[in-house]
Parts: C-alpha cells; structure tokens; sequence
C-alpha cells in the first residue's frame, strides 16, 4: 500500500516518511476513492481537520485539486464544502 501511496501521488522517500498517520490516511482515502470531504474525513477517518491536514501536506509538497460543493441538507438548507483530490499532473 505504501508504494501505491507514493507512486499515485508522485511522492519522494523523504516526503513520505515526514506523513503523520492521518495524513496518510486521507492520501490512502483519495487514492481508494478519488476524493475526499470534511464529512468523509470525519465520519470515515475520524478527523476533524481535514484541511488543516491537507496545509501540512502541501508544505512538504504534495498538490491537491479541490472544488467547491454545494447541496441541500435533510431540512433543505443549503450547505457548502470543499473536496479534494489529487492534483493534476
């Protein structure tokens, strides 16, 4: 799973070895589904700060893409969120 972690998102020795748990949890999420949300970063991953997540990671280099959503909630409410996935090569 790691070379498949490191292969998808054209990561180097180093900058894996610098991923805290989480944040390779989130990369093995994108690469298993193809994006990830707040929402699935919570109810699946348990984490709370996905975004702060992904910050740490295009510290150390790694790009994302993420896109806006929105879509109404069980009471009709609209409701706004980011999804990421991996960047564009």
């Amino acid at each position: 799973m790691i070379n498949s972690i490191i292969n998808y998102f054209h990561l180097t020795a180093e900058q894996f070895e610098k991923l805290t748990a989480q944040q390779t949890d989130i990369l093995l999420y994108i690469l298993t589904h193809g994006s990830i949300t707040p929402m699935d970063a919570f109810s699946v991953l348990h984490i709370t700060k996905l975004a702060t997540r992904i910050s740490e990671m295009k510290t150390l280099g790694i790009q994302f893409d993420k896109v806006y959503e929105s879509r109404k909630d069980s009471e009709g409410k609209g409701i706004r969120y980011m999804r990421y996935r991996r960047a564009a090569a």
